[in-house]
């Protein structure tokens, strides 16, 4: 009865609970407002004083014979206000069993207004609302036409199947437990599969939840366009990728020309890496799960290895400290190619004949929302000129103009043991799990 109580009161269109001799038992206040008399008068009368004499009778003649799976019996009536008028009104004529017990209800909508009931049966969608019980207390027509008449019912009683009626039950019992259950669910509705978007919610009373209430949605063409969305943007990905790979294959067979000297064959080369650094992205984006994102740790390591490849550095000690990040594939390309950079410098300047080259790559976390990259080798160190060499060449340009593309900071540390080239930038709200 609680549950009742509470609805009442919180329901913006007319409710009456009646006893069996058609007297009220309980009422709102939305007919204390559209009918001008207080809820105390309200109670101290019947259907009789309430409603003209024919919408009295049809309400009394509604319920001779009537049954929980008729319900409701619509009428159209006249309700009696305070000020002697009459208000044309819709009664909704309803029987409900709980726990035994026959309770004789009437929803009355003031026809010159929109009403709760009015609206849901509007819902171009499943609704549907349980008691703590998790029977349907109501449910809108489209609910009906998915599932039935369904009222009073708990999920085991519909029919849905076992596997759905778990979900249900377990939907339920969240919600009972003050949790808002968001997911995507299948159905077989005539022989076709639909997928729907269910949400399922507490019904609250200050601090009491009454019940539950749930939509489903169908999103079945909705994820059909998004399918079809993601196979094109796969395909983009895949020509892209092949389109790079077929101008990598050019570059390569002109490099290889015999009147190329030594010098433009390695600008060549440089030119080379950094096409197949994209190429490597798009490649993986044609993979990729959308759910996932694209990974720069597994990235970074694969670029690495495929340039110390390249340039026949198989010899190296090549390190890697790596924590799992996800970015987006713009962050992905510049990040790609400022560590082409750095990376194939290192290789080219920093090798050593009197001990084993050592190249170690480290991707970690600065804060909630920056990383780190850092290029350190064991070389002989950056000559004197550095800055003012490099810092004109095409490689350190691109460097920096990228550094500067993604809001971040480059500086680099150099000792006769070594090299290192520390870089931050910001890739949004990160996810690391673990290191690698």
């Amino acid at each position: 009865m609680k549950f009742i109580e509470s609805f009442l009161s919180q329901c913006q269109e007319g409710l009456i609970i009646l006893n069996e001799d058609f007297s009220v038992k309980e009422t709102n206040h939305a007919i204390a407002i559209i009918s001008g008399f207080s809820e105390t008068e309200i109670k101290d009368s019947n259907v009789e004083n309430l409603f003209d004499t024919a919408t009295a009778k049809q309400i009394i003649e509604k319920y001779e014979n009537l049954t929980e799976s008729d319900c409701p019996k619509k009428i159209i009536g006249n309700l009696k206000q305070k000020n002697g008028n009459k208000l044309s009104v819709g009664i909704n004529v309803n029987l409900t069993f709980d726990n035994g017990v026959i309770y004789k209800w009437l929803m009355v909508n003031n026809k010159e207004r929109l009403t709760f009931g009015t609206i849901s049966k509007s819902f171009p969608f499943d609704f549907w609302i349980n008691t703590p019980e998790r029977r349907t207390w109501m449910q809108n027509p489209y609910s009906k036409a998915l599932w039935g008449d369904v009222k009073g019912k708990t999920p085991s009683e519909v029919g849905a199947g076992e596997e759905i009626t778990k979900r249900w039950l377990a939907s339920n019992d969240r919600a009972l437990n003050g949790e808002v259950v968001e997911s995507e669910i299948e159905y077989f509705i005539n022989g076709h599969k639909k997928i729907y978007r269910n949400i399922v919610a507490p019904v609250k009373h200050n601090d009491d939840i009454l019940g539950v209430l749930g939509v489903n949605i169908d999103i079945s063409d909705l994820k059909q366009s998004l399918s079809y969305r993601d196979m094109l943007i796969k395909e983009v990905y895949h020509r892209v990728k092949n389109n790079l790979q077929m101008i990598s294959s050019i570059v390569r067979l002109e490099a290889g020309r015999s009147y190329i000297d030594e010098d433009t064959r390695k600008v060549f080369d440089d030119i080379i890496y950094r096409i197949d650094a994209v190429s490597l992205i798009h490649e993986r984006l044609y993979k990729i799960d959308a759910k996932t994102g694209l990974s720069l740790d597994c990235y970074l390591k694969d670029l690495v290895e495929y340039i110390v490849s390249g340039m026949n550095a198989e010899e190296l000690e090549l390190i890697f400290r790596l924590e799992e990040v996800y970015t987006d594939p713009d962050v992905m390309i510049a990040v790609g190619i400022i560590v082409t950079e750095l990376v194939t410098n290192a290789l080219k300047y920093a090798r050593t004949e009197e001990e084993v080259s050592r190249l170690e790559i480290v991707l970690k976390r600065k804060d909630e929302k920056n990383v780190v990259i850092n290029v350190t080798d064991n070389g002989p160190g950056l000559p004197q000129d550095f800055e003012t060499k490099e810092l004109k060449s095409i490689g350190f340009t691109l460097v920096m103009a990228l550094v500067e593309q993604l809001s971040g900071s480059i500086e680099w540390n150099s000792e006769h043991n070594g090299t290192t080239f520390t870089f931050d930038f910001p890739v949004g709200e990160l996810t690391m799990k673990h290191n690698k």
